[in-house]
């Protein structure tokens, strides 16, 4: 598969359950940038299925990522739960540009149509904060039963029990560390920057790098409007994203799964991710400015 999406992944767990194995690309975009590349040499491909099943079976046994029944069935109800935060978020968003101040209305009939319409808002965020919290219960219970993960994990991430949404972003991060093999794919994957002085673009997960930030301001408790706690961001990210690799190793078990076929050689050129500048932290080694393979198997 180049890409799962939810319509196809309930038949894709049903073929892990039969025994077949799924293989998904790592990097939705990386047909893209084949077809890119082979432009750049005078050789054009149409954007069909054919051609498309063609430059997949040209793509290196690294770029794939072996999945099983249980991920694929934890990744369905991780992408419910994103789809309610983002409705509720949206709704949030738009109610704050509208709730600005202005003219008021001096017609009464069209005074009462607007507060009409404010009551129904109020009702409607209600409903979908209340949705929102049920979708990351349902996707936090499908991943403990799938993943066997305990609310001592959760404790173990620094997450309170009653806290239903920092658990909904932990297991995304979890569901996304679990195709990366070392801590260096997986702060690159979450877009975690070891220093200010480097600024040079690397690929990221941009909705794992948001579920960290809020993960992280929820468990360190800090106020994202005091510059100072601001700064801690970065650091409280790394360290949360060293715990959440070391559990997602644990969940996986011994079949490795996510990683399909073996290693290879590193990538060239821009598809790759690129490691942020030599910088200690926590017991962390000193990494090489380099181009890396991002959150695939290394060599």
């Amino acid at each position: 598969m180049d890409a799962l999406n939810k319509k196809k992944a309930p038949a894709l767990a049903e073929l892990c359950d039969a025994g077949i194995e799924v293989y998904v690309l790592r990097r939705p975009g990386y047909i893209k940038r084949m077809r890119e590349e082979l432009e750049r040499h005078g050789i054009k491909v149409p954007k069909t299925d054919k051609f498309d099943a063609v430059l997949l079976a040209f793509t290196p046994p690294k770029k794939w990522a072996l999945v099983d029944a249980r991920f694929l069935k934890a990744w369905i109800a991780m992408i419910d739960w994103r789809n309610a935060e983002m409705n509720y978020k949206v709704l949030l968003q738009r109610d704050k540009a509208n709730n600005s101040e202005g003219s008021k209305e001096d017609d009464e009939e069209l005074r009462r149509i607007k507060e009409l319409i404010r009551a129904k808002l109020e009702e409607m965020q209600k409903l979908l904060e209340e949705v929102q919290k049920l979708e990351a219960q349902l996707f936090v219970l499908k991943v403990q039963k799938q993943y066997n993960v305990t609310e001592e994990d959760f404790q173990k991430l620094g997450i309170e029990t009653d806290d239903i949404m920092a658990k909904a972003y932990a297991c995304e991060a979890i569901l996304e560390a679990i195709h990366c093999d070392t801590l260096v794919g997986f702060i690159n994957k979450a877009g975690i920057r070891l220093s200010k002085k480097g600024r040079k673009p690397f690929i990221h997960d941009g909705r794992l790098s948001y579920a960290l930030h809020q993960l992280t301001i929820k468990v360190f408790h800090l106020d994202i409007r005091n510059s100072d706690q601001r700064g801690k961001i970065r650091y409280k990210k790394l360290q949360l994203a060293k715990k959440i690799l070391k559990l997602s190793r644990r969940i996986r078990g011994s079949g490795r799964v996510g990683e399909a076929f073996g290693a290879g050689p590193p990538e060239k050129g821009g598809i790759s991710g690129i490691s942020p500048p030599p910088f200690e932290v926590g017991g962390l080694r000193k990494q090489e400015y380099h181009l890396t393979p991002g959150p695939g198997p290394r060599p």
